[in-house]
């Protein structure tokens, strides 16, 4: 279905997708002739050419060149070539090594051969005449080889003006040579077209090196950083690889204007922004393919909770494949009914690997990132507006996080970072969840309280990671976390984490009502094992807590006093026993209820002090909330600009 897709896309937009056996690449050095295939400036020269926008000179000017895939053998291309095949010219360090001057006279050779051919072909066609009598002259020989050089830079011939390798006999008797080389006399059907076709005996060419990141490797770590291989999308080339140990296409039946088409359009879509995205290893394409009914129906959708922009168009498209990686998500607009192709691809070994492939209709995958947003959606308590991190900041947060000391501001390392213990393919992973509405691995959740426990920082972004993980690790993904904080909620895990926020912001507050400073507070004494054996911490905390209300009753502070002890109690109360150790989900809600009663207590407190401001009527002096936590604000607890 892949290859189909990526053909129905070439057959609607041919505009994009080079001619059959041709590929899009830069042309460095011209050789200009006259119709006679005599020099047009009376000395036969290698002129360069250049890309008018690379103000650096190096890039060579891009256009629609033949090509065919090389291997060993001699493989000459037509009127179109390397140095190497085009002259007779190795590298500048090898002109006095006879085995690859040799070499490359024999490349030579089989180029003028082509040509001669493509001369006797059509005799009427001007460019291969003019071009015959020119590599068939002493006029080659003359030619002063450029004093920077290489052999696989391209030599263009042009006639009279016009490449002779663009000409309309040229590309059409390329193609007829080019299948020639890779067919494999069979005529059948086609895999992809479905149409009675000569098929190949192996993929003409590969996807150029580059395009496709090399799995494994931090595309952010210049330590790590590896340039992909260039690599076929079908590839048997191993007995092992093919069915009943046969290499080739002999099993895999696909016409050489199939392949063609499906590798154009692939590296077209690689070469887009407005169709690839790179995430960590991996490189994302996408692209729309219309349907038979396709119209543009507007289909209400009052009841979602954000709404996306999506329309028959790639910069439309590609706004929709941002929106989970930039946080951005309510555009208003309407749905289409044509289908949404994707695919993440990585090369490894000069192969490429399909690590995930999409193809729904477009209001299918709206509703996927409709519920992405829904699930991750956490509010501001000290602003009170919702917040939606991006991919990037939710991938940027299963780093290590760095609390900022004497005023700088907290951190999380940076990608690619030495140190940051951040897993390359987290990025792939939250992706492949907000554009196919699956579940989460439950190895982020994991690697999410490592790194809570191990370094302590929990923001907003960590809070918005942490509820999607509880929603999509779920063995029941339809169960959706409350947004604030629960009362009604009689989970052992979440009430531990709310006793425990309650407990830190009595510190705090007995703390502030002795106008002392804390040194050590609860959280970076007991948080780490709070999260896995709330028992052994609770019970310890408990104990301290009667000295911070006898603190706050002894500073006039016997509200506040009163306040913290029903909480506690009535939390207490419902909590017996105190569990002793959670299992990976339950470490989850324990952290969902310390940032859940966090958030609240914080929330009041605001709106007290706005009430203050304003000169509003309080709430009654009996519960009075915790006014400290406005200004206490624990390293655990730190607020991240998202």
């Amino acid at each position: 279905m892949l290859l189909t897709r990526l053909q129905q896309y070439a057959a609607a937009h041919p505009e994009h997708i080079p001619p059959l056996f041709h590929i899009h690449s830069s042309v460095h050095w011209l050789i200009d002739l006259d119709s006679h295939g005599r020099p047009a400036t009376g000395a036969a020269e290698l002129a360069p050419i250049r890309d008018p926008s690379d103000p650096s000179g190096r890039r060579g000017l891009p256009m629609v060149v033949p090509s065919l895939g090389r291997t060993s053998a001699v493989v000459p291309i037509l009127a179109c070539d390397k140095i190497e095949y085009a002259l007779g010219w190795p590298d500048p360090k090898d002109a006095n090594d006879e085995r690859k001057r040799a070499r490359a006279r024999r490349y030579h050779q089989a180029f003028v051969d082509l040509v001669c051919a493509w001369a006797e072909h059509d005799p009427h066609e001007p460019a291969a005449q003019a071009l015959r009598a020119f590599l068939t002259s002493s006029a080659v020989s003359q030619i002063q080889p450029p004093e920077h050089f290489t052999s696989g830079q391209l030599v263009m011939f042009r006639i009279d003006g016009q490449p002779a390798h663009s000409t309309a006999s040229a590309r059409a008797y390329w193609s007829l040579v080019a299948s020639q080389r890779k067919s494999s006399g069979i005529h059948d059907r086609c895999l992809v077209c479905g149409t009675i076709q000569p098929l190949l005996e192996r993929a003409p060419r590969p996807v150029r090196p580059g395009l496709i990141p090399a799995v494994g490797h931090d595309p952010f770590s210049k330590a790590e950083r590896k340039r992909g291989n260039a690599a076929p999308l079908v590839c048997i080339n191993q007995p092992a690889q093919g069915f009943n140990l046969v290499t080739g296409l002999q099993h895999t039946p696909l016409c050489d204007t199939c392949v063609e088409s499906y590798t154009g359009t692939l590296e077209h879509l690689l070469q887009h922004r407005d169709h690839r995205r790179t995430i960590g290893d991996t490189a994302i394409i996408w692209w729309i393919v219309p349907t038979d009914r396709a119209s543009n129906p507007a289909v209400p959708q009052s009841g979602a909770p954000i709404r996306l922009l999506f329309q028959p168009d790639p910069i439309k498209i590609a706004t929709m494949l941002d929106a989970p990686r930039a946080g951005a998500p309510i555009v208003a607009g309407i749905a289409h009914t044509e289908r949404f192709c994707a695919t993440t691809l990585s090369t490894n070994s000069g192969r490429i690997m399909v690590r995930d492939w999409i193809d729904v209709p477009l209001p299918e995958a709206e509703q996927h990132i409709v519920s992405w947003f829904a699930d991750m959606l956490v509010t501001d308590s000290w602003t009170g507006q919702r917040r939606f991190p991006s991919l990037f900041r939710l991938a940027l947060a299963l780093g290590r996080w760095y609390p900022g000391k004497n005023g700088a501001r907290s951190t999380y390392a940076p990608f690619g970072a030495k140190g940051s213990q951040r897993p390359v393919w987290v990025q792939r992973e939250l992706l492949h969840s907000a554009l196919n509405g699956t579940r989460l691995s439950s190895a982020i959740l994991a690697h999410l309280l490592l790194r809570v426990r191990t370094d302590g920082g929990f923001d907003l972004t960590r809070q918005a990671l942490l509820r999607l993980c509880l929603t999509r690790c779920h063995p029941n993904q339809a169960r959706r976390l409350p947004m604030a904080l629960d009362p009604g909620d009689n989970t052992p895990a979440y009430l531990a984490g709310r006793m425990f926020a309650v407990l830190e912001s009595l510190q705090y507050a007995a703390t502030r009502a002795g106008g002392g400073q804390l040194n050590t507070t609860l959280g970076d004494r007991y948080f780490s094992r709070a999260v896995t054996s709330p028992a052994s911490a609770l019970i310890p905390a408990l104990r301290g807590s009667r000295a911070h209300l006898k603190k706050l009753q002894t500073r006039d502070r016997k509200a506040y006093a009163d306040f913290f002890a029903r909480n506690l109690n009535d939390l207490i109360g419902r909590l017996r026993p105190f569990p002793t150790s959670l299992t990976l989900y339950d470490q989850g809600l324990f952290l969902n209820g310390y940032a859940d009663q966090r958030n609240h207590d914080i929330a009041r407190a605001r709106e007290r002090r706005l009430a203050a401001d304003d000169l509003i009527p309080d709430s009654p002096a009996d519960e009075p909330g915790p006014e400290a936590d406005l200004d206490a604000n624990p390293d655990h607890s730190t607020t991240l600009e998202d």
